[in-house]
């Protein structure tokens, strides 16, 4: 199995994963063996969906955010 950690610190460069070390092993120490949940940036769009609904029309959202009134519509009835 791959090491998620380690392959995205090969992604910033040393001197970014130098930084990131204490981190590492704070995660590693809490979440080590286990699944974790990352939530998706569409996960993230969906909760600022439903608190612009708050304030503003379907129409007004799904245009802002470049759904569909009937995606709006949805999110609003139901919960991610």
């Amino acid at each position: 199995m791959t090491d998620f950690l380690a392959v995205m610190l090969a992604r910033f460069g040393p001197a970014l994963a130098e930084q990131l070390a204490p981190v590492v092993e704070e995660l590693r120490a809490e979440y080590g063996g286990e699944r974790v949940y990352i939530a998706s940036p569409r996960a993230q769009r969906n909760q600022q969906i439903r608190a612009a609904l708050h304030r503003e029309s379907v129409a007004q959202v799904a245009r802002r955010y470049r759904v569909s009134r009937r995606t709006v519509q949805r999110l609003q009835h139901t919960e991610d």
